[in-house]
């Protein structure tokens, strides 16, 4: 049974499905292109945002001095992952920042209508 650390959903009837899971480990986005992040993570998260019919799904670090700014990796057509950075000092600001940056994501990810 699949169940993520956190689930959210927009209001709007046909709203976002968002599904983030928090990693308690560092990645380095100065590394090569895969940061550190670890393949079974990727397919944990793909399999989330296919079974939940998710716009995007997020992959939650700590922040460091080598991982302060989102990553974003587009999975599908129709699936966003974004590492976002989260900083334990100031909470407030780093759930703000990564709401921001799903709803750019879903944003960005949808057709013009």
């Amino acid at each position: 049974m699949m169940k993520p650390d956190i689930s959210l959903r927009e209001k709007k009837p046909k709203g976002a499905t968002f599904i983030l899971d928090a990693k308690w480990k560092r990645i380095n986005v100065s590394d090569d292109l895969k940061h550190g992040i670890v393949q079974d993570d990727l397919y944990q998260l793909y399999a989330y945002g296919k079974g939940y019919n998710c716009d995007a799904v997020a992959l939650i670090y700590p922040r460091s001095q080598t991982f302060t700014n989102e990553v974003r990796y587009q999975i599908l057509d129709d699936l966003t992952l974004i590492c976002l950075p989260f900083d334990i000092a100031h909470p407030r600001e780093s759930v703000q920042r990564s709401m921001e940056a799903l709803a750019g994501a879903v944003t960005s990810s949808r057709p013009p209508r």
